[in-house]
């Protein structure tokens, strides 16, 4: 059985990069199977085509094969099947060549009218389409966004808002698109030039009566050193001229036999190689029909539409018009007319129409000399079966905000599609809900009200071409939920202040006690030094011990060992019966005495009155207080050895190892104020004393292993 030709794999679009290889398949069956395959380009055989015919082939099997493409490749290409039975069958495939943005062609000279605006074009090709554009101006690059009066076109162009001297020179543009660019254009000079001037403009408006004749003159002069402007004339609207009744002599127009249609803007265009300077007037014929109505607009609703539109000409000012709207449902042959009322009116409602009807409106002007031009036909729908109006509005304030109710309509129920809720305060009403509310919802929750404001609210319920309002609510909302935000922000704010003050006044104790526990740790560091001097250093291994707090007590088996020896070792009393005691309680807080250096290199602490006797060996020390009295004491060691007692004299500097204690004569002593020092006193302090004893001091005495303190021989009030 003969059939005709089927393309069983018709091409394909396809996009290749200029100087690659494209190949369209184009697969027919047929009976009987000769089939002839034609290829064209936009209607043209691509062997016809001399910029393909050296680069295409068709292969036997009707594939269309071109190597390489270039970029004036892109377009349409058509396979065409037959094989001479019935009609021949086609089909289509768009080829899209991409290539580097380029230019095509670059002007040497290029004009700027000074004191006007002006383009430096330059012309580009490019496929994808234009990213961007770089330019140069005199070889610097030039930055058009950040240079005042500077404007890159969407095509590449440079726009010259206000033209000035600075902007001449020479000027290149490199193109860019996605693909990069093929380089940069060749370099253009750019002169700024006076543009042309009119010497004779046309009138603003020419008043003619109808069949009469019109000359309108224009002439202008070139500026220095251009070349001299061409003059012409056209219609602003576009239409051509009536040559048959048009003269153009030189710069001035005249028209013959003017008619109605003649009416309008017409405009002298000069143009030179600098500028196009362009000069309008107006042309009115009188006593003439009106002109024909435009600017036409509708409103429809259910069973009526709403006209409004402006006046055209009308026919002069001693000519009254009035109006006439024609109407009709389109398929219709007869047009129904209407008079519109009151006369010279330019709004009309036409009324008794049928619902979800599309009409076609004309308006027509009418003076007394006839009826005017009919206006462009305008095209509107009446809306469709409208629903019922929504009932029982009401707005009710809750805790997260404000809920907007309302029942169903009681008509026509089952054509609401969806509700739209209008909300106004002082202007037009405006949509409240960004989406459409569904038909069976009859709630919507809003938290965004202003306080202090009254608001009106409606809901519309819409059908598919129509819809119904509800009636208006009022609402005034509550001041109280305008100042939520502010009494929200003021205790967020004072919170905050209090949280910075504390955190301040924390910062400044913390500051406080480490600048405290920084003084401590110099005064140790000082008394340590000093104490260590006098003992001849301290053993390697053992740390310093840092100073005990006011009231902490030393090892309490030592103190009453030291107890038990000052007790034999002294009277009960003095010689002028006061009782005295050697104070060995280091737990006690004792003022602390001048202390000086002895002879023999040790401190001791004097009080003011043997200070003047031994000042010729103080070379150090600590100044005491004017009512300080130097007091006998026992020192206490200041590191850490094993358990022994060790009694030295002022004579020899040698300890006796631990031996059970043996009587000894009872030492008799000044009655002086109880002191502590680490140091015997001077021999001349202890001159009435006249034993071996004297001065007497312990020393190393310790139960325990200690480390050396300054705070055990140096005790402050």
């Amino acid at each position: 059985i003969a059939g005709s030709a089927v393309i069983m794999l018709p091409p394909t679009n396809q996009t290749r990069s200029e100087g690659e290889k494209v190949q369209f398949t184009c697969e027919a069956k047929a009976q009987p199977g000769n089939v002839t395959v034609r290829w064209t380009r936009e209607n043209t055989p691509v062997k016809e085509i001399p910029a393909l015919e050296t680069r295409v082939i068709i292969r036997r099997d009707g594939a269309l094969v071109i190597n390489p493409v270039s970029a004036d490749d892109s377009g349409q290409y058509q396979c065409e099947v037959t094989n001479g039975i019935g009609e021949p069958q086609s089909a289509f495939a768009y080829l899209s060549v991409e290539y580097p943005a380029k230019v095509t062609f670059t002007p040497t000279i290029q004009y700027l009218p000074f004191r006007l605006a002006g383009v430096v074009q330059c012309y580009i090709k490019a496929n994808p389409p234009l990213q961007y554009v770089t330019w140069t101006k005199d070889k610097r690059l030039l930055e058009p966004y950040q240079t005042k009066d500077i404007v890159i076109m969407n095509n590449g162009s440079l726009l010259f808002t206000r033209v000035n001297q600075n902007h001449q020179g020479r000027y290149t543009c490199t193109p860019y698109n996605a693909q990069g660019t093929q380089g940069s254009s060749g370099q253009m000079e750019v002169l700024v030039r006076k543009p042309p001037v009119f010497t004779a403009e046309p009138e603003p408006l020419y008043q003619r009566k109808l069949g009469e004749t019109v000359e309108m003159h224009c002439d202008a002069q070139e500026a220095e050193g251009t070349q001299k402007p061409n003059i012409q004339w056209q219609r602003q609207d576009g239409q051509p001229l009536q040559r048959n009744r048009v003269r153009i002599t030189g710069g001035n127009i005249t028209i013959e036999s003017l008619r109605r249609s003649d009416f309008g803007y017409y405009q002298c265009v000069v143009s030179n190689e600098v500028a196009t300077i362009v000069q309008s007037t107006q042309l009115v014929i009188e006593g003439t029909q009106p002109h024909a109505p435009y600017n036409i607009t509708g409103n429809a609703t259910e069973f009526s539409v709403t006209l409004q539109w402006l006046p055209g000409y009308s026919g002069g000012p001693d000519y009254k018009q009035d109006y006439t709207i024609w109407y009709k449902e389109p398929g219709v042959g007869d047009w129904s007319t209407i008079p519109v009322t009151p006369p010279g009116s330019t709004q009309v409602t036409i009324n008794r129409l049928s619902p979800g009807t599309t009409y076609d409106f004309q308006v027509v002007g009418k003076n007394s000399l006839g009826d005017g031009m009919l206006s462009k036909i305008v095209t509107i729908r009446t809306l469709g079966a409208k629903p019922g109006m929504p009932r029982n509005l009401t707005v009710t304030e809750i805790s997260n905000g404000f809920v907007i109710s309302w029942q169903a309509p009681l008509e026509r129920a089952n054509l609401v599609q969806y509700y739209v809720i209008k909300y106004r305060t002082d202007g037009a009403w405006k949509d409240l809900n960004k989406g459409t509310i569904r038909a069976e919802e009859t709630s919507y929750l809003v938290k965004n009200l202003v306080g202090g404001r009254t608001y009106h609210f409606r809901v519309l319920a819409h059908s598919v071409k129509s819809y119904e309002s509800s009636e208006e609510v009022k609402f005034p909302v509550p001041a109280r939920v305008k100042h939520k935000a502010i009494t929200a922000g003021v205790v967020g704010g004072i919170l905050f202040f209090i949280v910075a003050i504390i955190l301040s006044v924390c910062a400044v104790k913390i500051c406080n006690k480490r600048k405290r526990r920084k003084q401590e740790k110099a005064y140790n560091m000082v008394a340590c030094r000093i104490t260590d001097a006098r003992n001849g250093g301290q053993p390697p291994g053992i740390s310093q011990v840092p100073l005990k707090k006011y009231g902490q007590s030393g090892i309490p088996s030592v103190n009453r060992f030291l107890r038990s020896i000052v007790k034999r070792f002294t009277r009960p009393s003095t010689p002028e019966g006061s009782n005295w005691e050697a104070d060995f309680y280091l737990g006690r807080t004792k003022r602390l005495g001048r202390i000086s250096r002895a002879p023999d290199g040790r401190f001791v602490v004097v009080d003011s009155a043997a200070n003047s006797i031994s000042s010729s060996s103080d070379d150090g020390g600590f100044l005491s207080r004017p009512y300080f009295r130097n007091r006998a004491s026992w020192r206490r060691p200041l590191v850490g050895y094993p358990s022994e007692l060790s009694l030295r004299s002022s004579a020899s500097g040698d300890s006796l190892a631990w031996t059970p204690l043996q009587i000894i004569p009872t030492i008799y002593t000044p009655r002086v104020t109880p002191f502590q020092a680490s140091s015997p006193a001077s021999s001349i302090l202890w001159s009435p004393i006249s034993t071996i004893w004297t001065p007497a001091y312990f020393s190393d005495l310790s139960s325990v292993r200690q480390p050396s303190s300054a705070e055990r021989t140096l005790r402050s009030v």
